[in-house]
């Protein structure tokens, strides 16, 4: 009777690459589903916050989300 050895091999995959905490103008308004002019308003009026780094603007990833929780829903919430 033969006994099968069954080795554990470690994995191969890596751990996701963290999210960064800087996206571009360009990344942010193809995450929002918005156009490149509305985001560099969004920008100038402070709903986004950005930061310099050189020449390059860059918007913060906590920005964005606070940008949409301070938006109003679409439809008013059905009270019961």
């Amino acid at each position: 009777m033969a006994i099968a050895i069954i080795r554990e091999v470690p994995s191969m995959t890596t751990s996701p690459a963290p999210e960064p905490l800087l996206l571009s103008p360009k990344s942010t308004a193809k995450a929002l589903g918005l156009g490149l002019t509305k985001t560099w308003e969004l920008i100038g009026k402070g709903e986004l916050r950005a930061r310099k780094i050189g020449r390059l603007t860059m918007v913060e990833r906590a920005s964005i989300a606070a940008f949409l929780d301070r938006l109003p829903p679409a439809r008013p919430e059905k009270v019961a």
